[in-house]
């Protein structure tokens, strides 16, 4: 892995960013499967500590993201909306996108 122990703690803060907005919008739609999925991406995000394990929190981070994504996809789902893809966002990323071709 290329990433330091900043660009992990970086994650970290921007993963708990999005988790926090993502609650925001589940609490005002009332969604109760975006919930669920929140509550299992904040369990995975408790469970990182990026100061003191950096690139053992990258697992957890991973799955954090992964549950929130799949907040997102309750979220647009019960607007009947196209369920969110990360492959569409990827010009905007820093970073190249693991495993496409398995997309």
């Amino acid at each position: 892995m290329d990433a330091e122990a900043f660009d992990v703690r970086k994650a970290y803060e921007r993963i708990a960013r999005l988790l926090s907005m993502i609650k925001e919008v589940a609490a005002r739609e009332e969604a109760r499967g975006a919930q669920v999925n929140i509550d299992k991406s904040s369990a995975e995000l408790g469970m990182a500590v990026p100061e003191e394990d950096p690139f053992e929190s990258v697992k957890y981070l991973d799955r954090a993201l992964s549950y929130a994504h799949h907040a997102i996809n309750d979220l647009l789902l019960g607007k009947g909306s196209r369920l969110h893809n990360p492959a569409d966002y990827e010009r905007h990323y820093d970073t190249i996108l693991p495993f496409k071709e398995d997309w």
